[in-house]
């Protein structure tokens, strides 16, 4: 999450903010925040016709919430107090890295802490170096190893 002064309403008024992603996860986000007094607009990247019909929500298709140019022109030229984001993907290409740089608020980690979130592999690692325990696995490139793990862990079978 990218450090930011908190949103000062009463001296602003109404927020104006981004939900980036279309999924259900986003829906439930849009249909809270546009249920509180204190937003004014509740802006969603791609979004989805459902989003759509949400009070106070309008959606821009044709922006892609993988696009971190975009989104970023997005927020600034919409003057967004706030953007959230929803999928994981978004994290992992970098969007809040690119928002945060043009000093736009976002509630979601940098690339480089959502790693953990998006790199399974990185994710067992970390886990390792811990001592933490986690189910058997490993990553592959190449099929035949894969399916050499898959026989082992099923004991065998297969």
């Amino acid at each position: 999450m990218t450090p930011q002064a908190p949103l000062d309403n009463a001296a602003r008024g109404p927020a104006r903010l981004l939900v980036l992603g279309s999924g259900g996860r986003e829906h439930a986000l849009v249909w809270s925040l546009v249920r509180e007094a204190a937003v004014e607009a509740v802006l969603v990247a791609p979004g989805s016709d459902a989003m759509a019909q949400e009070p106070k929500a309008r959606c821009f298709p044709g922006v892609s919430a993988l696009d971190a140019a975009a989104v970023v022109d997005l927020a600034t030229r919409e003057n967004v107090d706030l953007v959230v984001v929803g999928p994981e993907a978004v994290l992992e290409a970098g969007v809040v890295d690119a928002l945060s740089d043009a000093g736009v608020p976002t509630f979601g980690p940098t690339r480089g802490a959502a790693r953990i979130e998006w790199s399974k592999a990185f994710c067992r690692d970390v886990a390792a170096a811990a001592g933490v325990r986690m189910a058997r696995g490993r990553d592959f490139t190449e099929l035949d190893p894969a399916l050499a793990f898959a026989r082992e862990i099923a004991g065998g079978r297969g």
